[in-house]
């Protein structure tokens, strides 16, 4: 694999993590709406990014239902 292409791999990498970890900030925050937007990008740039798919899940349940975000 060239450079060039290790480096687009990483730099996605990056940012699927620095946009989940945004959506659990606004979560954190109390932006509900902007975060599970956030968590959608995630889990649309890489489908199988388990963070992104858990805290999406977690967060679209009831607030009864839902777990605390834990870090």
């Amino acid at each position: 694999m060239s450079k060039a292409r290790i480096l687009i791999v990483d730099d996605e990498k990056n940012i699927r993590l620095t946009i989940a970890q945004l959506g659990e900030l606004q979560e954190i925050e109390g932006d509900r709406v902007e975060a599970l937007k956030n968590y959608r990008v995630a889990t649309d740039l890489d489908p199988t990014y388990k963070p992104a798919q858990n805290n999406l899940t977690r967060a679209t349940r009831s607030h009864k239902s839902r777990p605390p975000l834990i870090f």
